[in-house]
């Protein structure tokens, strides 16, 4: 399992509260990192998981 480190996980090195992965919204910085590096976008991602405009339960093709 993952332990806090006491810096950001979003890779910026701010210091952390005690037991946080990340500082306030670097949590999102990270995951829209991640995403575009892995999808190109963050649209082609949730065409990627059966979600979009033509399916907004998720029930397209994943």
């Amino acid at each position: 399992m993952v332990e806090p480190t006491g810096l950001c996980f979003c890779g910026c090195g701010q210091a952390t509260k005690a037991g946080r992965y990340f500082v306030a919204t670097h949590d999102r910085r990270a995951e829209t990192t991640v995403i575009k590096a892995r999808y190109g976008s963050i649209a082609e991602f949730v065409v990627a998981h059966g979600f979009g405009p033509d399916h907004p339960e998720g029930d397209g093709p994943t």
